[in-house]
């Protein structure tokens, strides 16, 4: 993908700034991506992954275009941030579209890119016209953004998908005491299972099936057999998977430790052994859960290190796991940061997190923002029962049903009000 003129993509755009860029010593990868994405840092090796293809742009970036969406005038900063790096100075400017639509440097790189866009067979006529037309009206501004969506949103990268199944069981096997025969029998009842599929798990776990075992597990810590949770029952399920070094059996043994559920005391160095083992193996929620250690002290030494709970969340961002996503929101709040805690808070939330659905909508009504509002506590109800935010059912009722809501033309609900609630009041 980064050296041919055929195809357009993030790798082919970063290897045409590199050959334009006035100096090549700030037109990096790493830091390119994190200007267009409007980020502070990333791992090369991700950047990398993207550019060559062997990974598709992960969700979460592509979120953030989705976001941009909304309020695209963002791309004025990163546009003049770009054209900075390329030119290798700084550029004070007032009128910023302006300045871009001018820039001579700007207009090689849209033309360049538009070349790509023509030899590319995936790309519609349509497409490349409406290209041409903003390009033949000057509007380099708006033909790059167009440009940047499709990279980012629209294009699919030549992933080889038979090829990374079989690296990731590969990875399975070689680095746990996990079989093929263990992934093949759980992946059976998963799929041909119906009425017997709790029978079939005590099959598996006799057998000592991982997957059986933690699924089990999981079954009796959420009182899913027999109605109440049994955290011994649990806790001998989990023993057992994680001596085949199963990730996610590593990671709950540790989790339920912090939490005092089977020990009294937390032993900090019984609790990191199992997360870092848990980690070894794959694991994200590990990373999350050291995030939450460094920041509280949870640590063999006992020591506070934000520096490494922010690069641990980071990392589980990076792979989309939303409750670090939060805590990175939570992180900034604190720090008084509104600003940067509500991007992360809005990047969750539109990845259909509850609890950040619901965050972002007391932000929007706090800052008289009612639709919006509106829009998102209705998102944080939109899912499992187990996971939804009570609250969100809450502050629908209080400001929304119990009164009627004139700006929005929502009708006073008594009855919808108090069955919110309820709910509200049976789940905390």
């Amino acid at each position: 993908m980064n050296d041919n003129d055929n195809y357009l993509s993030l790798g082919n755009l970063f290897r045409v700034i590199k050959e334009i860029s006035k100096n090549t010593s700030n037109s990096v990868q790493s830091e390119l991506f994190c200007i267009l994405f409007d980020l502070e840092s990333i791992n090369n090796t991700t950047v990398n992954n993207y550019c060559v293809g062997s990974r598709s742009i992960g969700n979460i970036y592509k979120q953030k275009y989705l976001n941009f969406q909304k309020n695209d005038i963002v791309f004025e900063d990163i546009f003049i941030n770009l054209i900075n790096t390329m030119e290798g100075k700084r550029h004070q400017v007032i009128e910023k579209q302006e300045f871009i639509n001018n820039n001579e440097l700007f207009h090689i790189l849209v033309d360049k890119m538009f070349l790509i866009t023509k030899n590319d067979s995936n790309i519609s006529t349509d497409f490349v016209n409406k290209i041409s037309n903003l390009i033949n009206s000057k509007d380099y501004y708006h033909a790059f953004r167009e440009l940047l969506y499709y990279i980012v949103l629209e294009n699919k990268q030549p992933l080889f998908c038979d090829e990374q199944i079989k690296e990731t069981i590969n990875d399975l096997i070689n680095k746990t005491n996990i079989s093929l025969n263990d992934i093949r029998d759980i992946l059976e009842i998963e799929f041909c299972e119906g009425l017997s599929y709790y029978r079939s798990l005590l099959t598996l776990a006799e057998k000592d099936n991982p997957y059986a075992l933690y699924k089990l597990a999981r079954m009796e810590y959420l009182g899913e057999v027999s109605g109440q949770k049994n955290i011994e029952k649990c806790f001998k399920y989990l023993k057992r998977a994680a001596e085949f070094n199963h990730p996610a059996s590593l990671w709950m043994i540790a989790h339920l430790m912090l939490k005092k559920e089977i020990f009294n005391e937390v032993n900090y160095n019984v609790v990191w052994k199992y997360l870092e083992k848990a980690k070894e193996y794959g694991s994200v929620a590990s990373l999350n859960t050291m995030g939450i250690c460094y920041l509280r002290g949870w640590t063999i030494d006992g020591k506070i290190d934000e520096e490494k709970a922010l690069s641990c969340f980071n990392e589980a961002m990076r792979k989309n796991y939303v409750y670090s996503i939060n805590n990175l929101g939570k992180y900034y709040e604190d720090k008084k940061d509104l600003k940067k805690a509500f991007e992360y808070y809005l990047l969750s939330a539109d990845m259909n997190d509850s609890w950040a659905c619901n965050k972002v909508g007391e932000i929007y009504r706090i800052n008289n923002q009612l639709d919006k509002a509106f829009e998102y506590y209705n998102k944080a109800i939109n899912s499992s029962l187990r996971e939804i935010c009570p609250y969100a059912w809450y502050n629908l009722a209080k400001y929304f049903y119990l009164d009627g809501n004139s700006e929005l033309l929502i009708v006073k609900n008594e009855k919808l009000a108090n069955e919110y609630l309820n709910k509200y009041k049976n789940a905390i």
